[in-house]
């Protein structure tokens, strides 16, 4: 009987032990996996918050109906372009003779550039609201034909409404929204320079050609 009695209580400290040392695993709670699963998604994308919320404020007065759908077929593109990993990317990493930076850059960064248009602190708003805003209209000129002026800060400057509807598809017309919109933000392309390498000409592209994959 007492041979019994000590064998059940071996067995009993036995199973006692293995109970504390938990079987050598553990199981987190659903709240700590998904917890887990949000660390991994934060650290999985380096694109900020403003790029995924940027907005576009394009106002249009005189443009056709077709017209008025291709800005606003562009404006979409826009936003979901500069939502992109590949846009933060491509202006980040973008180089002159081996060199991180962008011709005609106003002294910033391709860094500071970034984050100037996701700020979108342009001529119309003066304020980093996130949003782009550019002001449009057309007017029929003496010949009947359409003049395009872009209205900054109250002031309206002549452009080409040939060169803004230049292209046939809304990529087309997103990546010269995005030219003249960066003028706004104080990037320029000097008087008799192809543009080549500069932040104008370079992003505007870049706008184009990745739009092209939303269309």
């Amino acid at each position: 009987m007492k041979n019994i009695f000590l064998l059940g209580l071996m067995m009993a400290l036995i199973v006692a032990c293995n109970s504390s040392k938990g079987g050598g695993t553990s199981s987190a709670s659903p709240d700590q996996r998904s917890s887990q699963a949000a660390q991994v998604a934060d650290t999985s994308t380096s694109v900020p918050v403003e790029a995924t919320t940027f907005e576009t404020h394009i106002a249009t007065k005189g443009l056709s109906v077709e017209q008025e759908t291709d800005v606003q077929k562009a404006s979409e593109i826009i936003k979901q372009v500069v939502a992109t990993q590949e846009f933060r990317d491509r202006i980040l990493n973008h180089t002159v003779n081996g060199v991180k930076t962008f011709l005609n850059n106003n002294g910033l960064s391709n860094e500071e550039i970034y984050q100037k248009i996701l700020d979108a602190a342009d001529d119309n708003s003066l304020t980093k609201d996130n949003i782009m805003n550019l002001e449009l209209e057309v007017s029929a000129s003496s010949s009947g034909s359409g003049i395009l002026f872009q209205i900054v800060s109250g002031i309206k400057k002549i452009l080409s409404l040939f060169n803004l509807f230049s292209s046939a598809t809304p990529a087309g017309i997103a990546q010269n929204l995005f030219q003249m919109w960066l003028g706004n933000l104080g990037f320029t392309i000097p008087t008799g320079s192809t543009g080549a390498g500069s932040v104008q000409s370079v992003i505007a592209n870049l706008i184009g050609e990745l739009g092209k994959k939303f269309l």
